[in-house]
């Protein structure tokens, strides 16, 4: 059996993200806020996804958040600058429709609530327009035409993620990695052969067809379905009977 997962890492998260943005995409605004927005949405959406790697450390419950929210997000920001760029950005209307709406749609704790309105505003102001504003160290917010530019920059960010970027502790890297490796370990122990402490002991794969030889010896025959309908049908149409009905034909089906 072979898994296949996706690269972690907030750098193999924008790859694929930005494998998605096309040229005309960031092309549809002819605005720089529109392209750096863009940007800052794909990296908070990687940031969401990579937090879960931390367990309780990163999210309180696991939420599954996926392409279809950045999809979404985008769209919203797209159809927002496009109307509005020139009345100004209303910071509190993109905090609200990305953090509550797209994505905190799907948060059901209250400390992860606070936690996704933090980074909302924190990374949707007026700072990332500024030159020198930085995500943390290593990690800017670039201004370029080209997609191809956007791709080379993103090559060029940290492999290992740093966790400034998360606001979280060493100890939750710590936490991360112990667990990781006991992953790893349990993986390679569930794929040794089971050595038995007796020639003669059944192996697992025997024990189990045992069970099930036993057991196929203890299941009655199948119910006759038209006897069985005919004997229903004399109770009249009655919740009792319906019910009665659907549960033998599930029966039915498990023998």
């Amino acid at each position: 059996k072979i898994t296949d997962e996706p690269p972690k890492g907030i750098r193999a998260g924008l790859k694929r993200s930005y494998a998605w943005v096309t040229q005309d995409q960031l092309e549809s605004i002819d605005q720089k806020e529109w392209r750096q927005l863009l940007y800052v949405l794909c990296f908070m959406h990687s940031v969401l996804i990579e937090r879960k790697k931390f367990g309780p450390l990163g999210w309180c419950v696991a939420y599954e958040f996926n392409h279809n929210d950045l999809v979404a997000s985008s769209l919203f920001l797209y159809n927002y600058l496009y109307t509005d760029i020139k009345k100004g950005i209303s910071w509190k209307t993109v905090q609200y429709m990305i953090c509550e709406v797209q994505y905190g749609g799907r948060i059901t704790d209250d400390f992860d609530k606070r936690l996704l309105n933090t980074y909302g505003e924190a990374w949707f102001s007026d700072n990332i327009f500024h030159k020198n504003w930085r995500f943390a160290e290593d990690y800017s917010v670039p201004d370029f035409k080209s997609v191809y530019a956007y791709r080379n920059f993103i090559d060029q960010l940290p492999v290992s993620d740093r966790l400034e970027v998360f606001g979280l502790l060493p100890a939750a890297e710590i936490t991360h990695n112990q667990k990781s490796a006991l992953d790893i370990l349990s993986t390679i122990l569930a794929v040794q052969p089971k050595e038995t402490g007796k020639s003669g002991a059944q192996t697992p794969e025997q024990v189990v067809g045992g069970i099930c030889a036993d057991l196929l010896t203890k299941i009655g025959e199948g119910f006759k379905e038209t006897t069985v309908k005919d004997l229903i049908r004399l109770q009249g149409p009655q919740p009792l009977t319906i019910f009665l009905r659907q549960e033998l034909n599930r029966m039915q089906h498990v023998i």
